[in-house]
């Protein structure tokens, strides 16, 4: 949730932020689109409405070939996405209020399926080949080709990284490391400060002021101590 900006907090705090966001992302799925709306607005105390109209026609609504999930794309970055496309007759670019269709970037150099897979799950947490083929579409083997060339050349790691499942998922290892300082942090034990104020009494007790010893026994522990 911190990595995709959902957890409280961390949502975008601006139109411009949030546009920023969407170029970083590459491609920000339909579904979560909405939850980062939801995010934005808790956050914001109000309505992301006028944000999305100030954004106008920089962001965009993408349907990869084959792909059963639309996602949001900026204007900036729709060359990258449609470079990695092999069939751009069944491409769908549209913008995002829904204003009509506009026409795909021309083909450009190409972009390996690989590379843009690299890219995208950079910024995020683990994810099932089966999301991936959701987002990405495409024939599932050429898919399934890109992410066996990132494993192979440690560009990703492949593993159940979930805790309660034993489903295998794909992540990058930058991010993953995030993600485990991340929760080595969270499993660190806190202690809550004191006030200033219980010094004093807490050096009176420990040096024998308070509750003073009796004996031989009492007078060994305070030589000890100092």
């Amino acid at each position: 949730a911190k990595s995709l900006r959902l957890a409280p907090g961390y949502a975008p705090t601006s139109a411009e932020e949030l546009h920023f966001w969407v170029q970083e992302r590459l491609m920000v799925p339909l579904d979560e689109w909405d939850e980062l709306l939801a995010a934005i607005e808790r956050d914001a105390g109000e309505p992301v409405a006028p944000w999305l109209v100030a954004l106008g026609g920089r962001l965009l609504c993408v349907r990869l070939p084959g792909a059963s999930i639309r996602s949001v794309v900026a204007l900036e970055r729709l060359s990258r996405v449609t470079m990695a496309v092999e069939d751009r007759d069944e491409l769908r670019v549209e913008l995002l209020n829904g204003a009509g269709r506009i026409a795909p970037t021309p083909e450009g150099s190409g972009v390996a399926l690989a590379e843009l897979l690299e890219e995208w799950l950079r910024p995020v947490g683990p994810v099932s080949r089966e999301r991936l083929a959701e987002l990405f579409g495409g024939r599932s083997e050429r898919l399934d080709e890109a992410i066996d060339e990132l494993l192979a050349a440690s560009r990703l790691v492949q593993g159940a990284f979930r805790e309660n499942t034993d489903c295998d998922e794909v992540c990058h290892p930058d991010r993953l490391e995030i993600l485990l300082r991340w929760k080595r942090a969270e499993s660190r034990s806190s202690l809550e400060a004191r006030p200033a104020a219980d010094l004093p009494p807490f050096l009176a007790l420990h040096q024998g002021l308070v509750g003073r010893g009796e004996g031989m026994d009492g007078l060994e522990r305070r030589i000890e101590q100092l």
